[in-house]
């Protein structure tokens, strides 16, 4: 993991040296990270990079995005991780509605966030 966690980190780096932080490949590689982040129990850092993904994701698009549902279900995991279980409820819903709208009410994607508002 920590091997990972420098690898991200230096994209992260080199993306925001190269000025390159406005498109959506960068808001994955926020996402990426703060997923590794999640898994390490440093949730906090890991909401700090997806507040950064969901802003680039909102400028960049008026409609609703599967990679916004993912942002949300990623942040759903580090408000559990923090033990803010109604903060992590409200995203959990949001992603559902996301990836319903974008993904298809019997996609994949809609059924995990689902499973997800259940706790």
């Amino acid at each position: 993991p920590e091997e990972a966690m420098a690898l991200l980190d230096k994209t992260i780096a080199i993306t925001r040296s190269t000025d390159a932080t406005g498109g959506d490949d960068f808001a994955h590689r926020l996402t990426n990270t703060a997923d590794v982040l999640n898994r390490e129990g440093r949730h906090q850092e890991a909401l700090v990079k997806l507040n950064e993904a969901l802003a680039i994701v909102h400028r960049n698009h008026a409609e609703k995005t599967k990679i916004e549902g993912t942002i949300y279900l990623s942040l759903g995991d580090a408000y559990l991780g923090l033990g803010q279980a109604d903060d992590a409820l409200a995203v959990f819903q949001k992603a559902h509605r996301v990836m319903k709208k974008t993904m298809g009410s019997k996609s994949k994607e809609a059924a995990l966030s689902i499973q997800s508002c259940g706790l």
